[in-house]
């Protein structure tokens, strides 16, 4: 299975050298962890953001510039997981799940929502998944 994830957020380079030179945050180390275990699993994955211009395979993961992602995403994936803040990239995939990690989701959700509705909320706990829904549906 293709899973495509997008971290769109910006901030600091995030490739797992970083993760183990510099350090991150627990939302970043998650997705970290949970993209390798996804491609120890079989899976193919590739995530989308800021790489600090080191793209490349880490782990088995394809860790890729954000700029790259519209080339990719011609050809379909079987799920996108957005990381995050919401996007407004065209998702081109049979699933797309949003992945909530925060208190409080930034970014523009009603041009996110109009474009590319999420089929599925991964939320890291009750609170995040409560917020959501107040907050987004």
């Amino acid at each position: 299975m293709l899973i495509r994830w997008i971290r769109n957020q910006g901030g600091y380079p995030l490739i797992p050298p970083t993760v183990y030179g510099s350090g991150c945050g627990g939302a970043e180390l998650a997705l970290v962890y949970l993209t390798q275990e996804l491609a120890l699993k079989g899976h193919d994955i590739q995530v989308f953001g800021n790489t600090g211009n080191q793209d490349g395979f880490y782990n088995s993961v394809n860790w890729l510039s954000l700029e790259l992602y519209e080339q990719y995403a011609k050809d379909s994936c079987d799920v996108t997981v957005v990381y995050r803040v919401p996007t407004t990239l065209r998702l081109n995939s049979q699933a797309r799940v949003f992945f909530s990690c925060d208190q409080y989701t930034s970014g523009d959700w009603n041009s996110y929502v109009a474009d590319n509705e999420p089929m599925l909320f991964f939320c890291i706990s009750n609170y995040h998944a409560e917020y959501i829904r107040r907050n987004y549906q």
